[in-house]
């Protein structure tokens, strides 16, 4: 986790909502098989993050799984070669299939994914990145199936508008979904809050560069399960539009199963369709005419708005950006489909550098905090979180579990962070380890 900050939510033990979230990308592989054999020590690491995430010692995992203490050594050093025997005993104690042990997804399990990008990253890039959305659902399964988290709320699911045009499509599911939320054309402050009031979970990590995100589901129906996870990486504006294209996709139920091998293309339209939702979602063409009217940028009486050289069109369109949160870019997009801007002149003012002309325009300062609360940071999705510190506070979760939600190895500083904020276990030498 090095770079990264953690985010930890305030002690807030009044705050138990009950909601989990989903994510989705435009480019889609088909359903994950390892590219090569892992080695005996990815294995053993594997076998270790395993058995602390389920909160065993290597003695409990040992006398569980019908193995010595001996072979239980060596097998987290990576110096004895599973056989299909142990792998069997040691996915059963730890509840998890044999391909996560062996560092596979498992196609069986029907976690569908996807992820968007114009271009596909390298194939173990996408393996992390599918590993650790299957390690978060596989948490969430657990601490459901331990009845500390309440039934898993009931994902969106919206017909596609029955119009040719993909983009108008998107624009038509974009305005349903406000109508449905009743959000009217104001500016989207949380865009994790509206994934969640649709059922989908929303986490925040850095992500390798080419993967903005990716979304997991498991289930059908009533029983499906959305997760979506956000590259923090990125630029904060960048990051809403994926959450946005995410939730576009997941509302349609475009995922499909995800593998390294044999990878192709999605449907060029769903993908449009997704860009025109996200865009139309965070920025509605009305609620833009309506702010761009009531900006005092129009007033050429204004001198400073006459003097900056970039113009009042390009400082509207930095106020705008700032309003709705996007991208000066997306922002740009969205003028000359409201008639704000017409293409030329967009082109134009995308040239200017975006620092430069927010700098201009005085909210270079608000950026800078929006980077700071939003880039590099590991946030894993609230409601699992709020929960998992509960059940860490009451006695029954182990630290390996949130250091698991949290991505990190360092769990005597996270018990230490957690501990400052009203998380700490009343009793850590009475802590039971995680049922299995």
């Amino acid at each position: 986790m090095s770079g990264c900050r953690v985010t930890v939510h305030q002690a807030d033990p009044s705050d138990r909502r009950q909601h989990l979230c989903c994510e989705k990308r435009n480019s889609t592989y088909d359903g994950l098989v390892a590219s090569s054999v892992d080695t005996n020590e990815q294995i053993a690491g594997r076998v270790v993050s395993l058995r602390k995430r389920a909160g065993l010692s290597q003695a409990d995992l040992a006398d569980r799984a019908g193995v010595s203490k001996y072979s239980m050594s060596r097998i987290e050093s990576g110096e004895r070669k599973l056989s299909a025997t142990d792998v069997g005993a040691l996915a059963d104690v730890l509840c998890v299939t044999a391909n996560e042990i062996l560092g596979r997804v498992d196609v069986n399990s029907r976690v569908l994914l996807a992820h968007r990008l114009p271009q596909l990253p390298h194939p173990d890039d996408v393996t992390t990145t599918v590993r650790r959305m299957s390690e978060m659902l596989h948490t969430e399964q657990t601490l459901r199936g331990l009845l500390l988290l309440a039934p898993a709320p009931v994902v969106w699911e919206m017909s596609v508008p029955f119009v040719t045009d993909p983009q108008q499509a998107g624009s038509q599911l974009a305005e349903r979904v406000r109508n449905k939320l009743g959000r009217g054309v104001e500016p989207i402050e949380h865009i994790e809050d509206v994934l969640s009031e649709c059922g989908v979970a929303a986490m925040r990590e850095p992500l390798p560069a080419r993967v903005p995100g990716m979304l997991a589901q498991r289930g059908t129906g009533l029983d499906r399960v959305c997760l979506t996870v956000i590259n923090s990486s990125d630029f904060y504006g960048r990051q809403r539009f994926n959450a946005a294209h995410a939730l576009g996709h997941a509302l349609c139920r475009d995922a499909s199963e995800l593998t390294v091998e044999g990878s192709h293309q999605s449907s060029p339209d769903e993908e449009t369709r997704a860009d025109a939702f996200a865009a139309h979602l965070l920025a509605p063409l009305e609620g833009l005419r309506a702010s761009a009217t009531a900006s005092s940028r129009l007033a050429a009486v204004l001198p400073d708005a006459a003097r900056i050289p970039e113009g009042p069109d390009a400082l509207i369109a930095a106020d705008l950006a700032i309003e709705y949160r996007t991208s000066t870019s997306m922002m740009l997009h969205q003028m000359v489909a409201a008639g704000l801007v017409d293409e030329a002149r967009r082109v134009a003012l995308r040239e200017i550098d975006p620092d430069t002309l927010n700098a201009d325009a005085g909210h270079g300062h608000v950026w800078q905090v929006w980077r700071d609360e939003f880039e590099n940071v590991v946030a894993p999705p609230k409601d699992l979180l709020q929960n998992a510190l509960a059940a860490y506070a009451q006695g029954l979760l182990g630290i390996h579990v949130l250091a698991g939600l949290y991505a990190t190895e360092d769990e005597e500083r996270l018990a230490a962070d957690l501990a400052g904020l009203g998380w700490a276990p009343v009793d850590l030498d009475e802590v039971d380890p995680l049922p299995v």
